[in-house]
């Protein structure tokens, strides 16, 4: 619906004029940021539109006609879909004039980042359908943003036997997982870890191959390195990641 103004001088005033957000972890949303926006007229102003830009979310209360010295609020939410500065604009169009009503919209996105330790992962020859000792991993979110974890997983002949790994981990801090071997038959054996998250890009745990001392009784596994290397994503900001742990080569 469109109002029209009916005599008199009419004026918009927009404020704040600019909203900057504390920094946010990517793939979650902040609180909302209030911004008021008046008719400091003395006749109606029709507001034809509100719209937010970028990584930017509005919701407002605004009527399509404001009365004269009348107010409404936009709250408005920021939620970065990737690491660094961005920037957006909260655009109200409306009866006043030619020109939109705009508040300047800037925040910061912060990454997760998954590391791993110790940098090398052995098992001992096992016996078929034996389980060999406990391994301890420590993960650590090394980035700047909060680690969501939502799940972690062993497969093949390995098995998650404890761990503290889930839910949020704060930037810096750590959480471990044990892992068992059991082999289910003769030959060298491989597995993986895969640790799904909102931290960006991929990386590798590597499990080294693991022989049954039924086999080859006196074989020396070599030590295989943790290592990260990147996988493809549906996009470079997907907000969740797989991680995979494999076999190093």
């Amino acid at each position: 619906m469109r109002v029209r103004n009916v005599g008199g001088p009419r004026a918009a005033l927009i404020s704040p004029a600019s909203i900057s957000f504390a920094s946010q972890t990517v793939g979650t949303t902040s609180s909302g940021q209030q911004i008021s926006f008046k008719n400091a007229g003395s006749s109606p102003i029709a507001i034809y539109g509100i719209n937010a830009s970028g990584d930017f979310t509005e919701i407002s209360n605004c009527p399509a006609s404001l009365p004269a010295g009348g107010s409404c609020t936009v709250a408005v939410s920021f939620s970065p879909s990737m690491g660094g500065t961005t920037t957006g604009s909260l655009q109200v169009s409306d009866s006043a004039g030619s020109i939109s009503q705009v508040t300047s919209l800037s925040g910061a996105g912060l990454v997760p980042v998954i590391s791993f330790a110790p940098a090398g992962v052995t098992f001992a020859a096992q016996a078929v359908g034996s389980t060999s000792n406990t391994q301890l991993v420590t993960l650590t979110n090394s980035g700047l943003g909060v680690l969501n974890i939502r799940g972690l997983v062993a497969s093949g002949d390995f098995s998650m036997v404890s761990g503290t790994c889930s839910g949020s981990i704060a930037a810096s801090s750590t959480c471990s997982f044990s892992l068992t071997f059991t082999p289910s038959g003769a030959g060298s054996q491989t597995g993986s870890v895969v640790v799904t998250s909102n931290a960006l890009g991929g990386m590798f745990l590597a499990l080294p191959e693991a022989v049954p001392t039924s086999v080859l009784p006196r074989l020396q596994l070599p030590n295989l390195l943790l290592r990260a290397v990147p996988q493809p994503t549906p996009s470079p900001c997907h907000p969740w990641a797989r991680h995979s742990v494999t076999r190093s080569t």
